[in-house]
């Protein structure tokens, strides 16, 4: 399957009284989603990280550095499925693993699965990262008692046939 118009990968980064969301502009992925034996399928998903938005330029380069995602050493966010178990219904768990900044991390997340007449697929979930643990422990004054260490990285993808 492919990646369809409307597909997209954003983030939320908690800080104490707000939220900063983004989106990445530009991701490519596998999906080899077979509805009949869901425990067969895989999902690899390749995020550029330069592609970051948030709607503010400076703080977009920022995240761009070494501070943050270091992409000219790490261009690449890429989220691999190591399992997906049919959980009834509409819903599969997926376990995997996200690589950032050259650490790579397991993840457990549930995802909604939406099959279309045409045989195109919509699937759409949410998984916690923690950017300690993926090497992204930026701290000042300023940010050390408001970023929270919790990200959240949500997928909506449009595959076709």
């Amino acid at each position: 399957m492919t990646l369809a118009k409307g597909s997209k990968v954003s983030f939320t980064a908690h800080q104490t009284f707000s939220a900063t969301e983004g989106h990445f502009k530009r991701f490519e992925g596998t999906f080899l989603i077979n509805r009949g034996a869901l425990e067969a399928s895989k999902i690899t998903v390749r995020i550029d990280a330069a592609s970051i938005d948030t709607d503010n330029g400076s703080r977009d380069d920022h995240l761009r550095n070494p501070d943050f995602f270091d992409v000219k050493k790490h261009p690449h966010i890429v989220f691999k499925s190591t399992q997906i178990t049919d959980q009834g219904g509409d819903r599969v768990k997926v376990k995997g693993t996200v690589t950032v900044k050259g650490k790579t991390v397991p993840v457990s997340f549930d995802m909604k699965l939406s099959w279309g007449s045409d045989g195109a697929v919509r699937a759409k979930g949410q998984m916690t990262l923690s950017r300690n643990k993926l090497g992204i422990t930026y701290e000042t004054p300023f940010y050390a008692p408001t970023l929270k260490d919790n990200v959240n990285l949500s997928m909506d993808v449009r595959l076709k046939p």
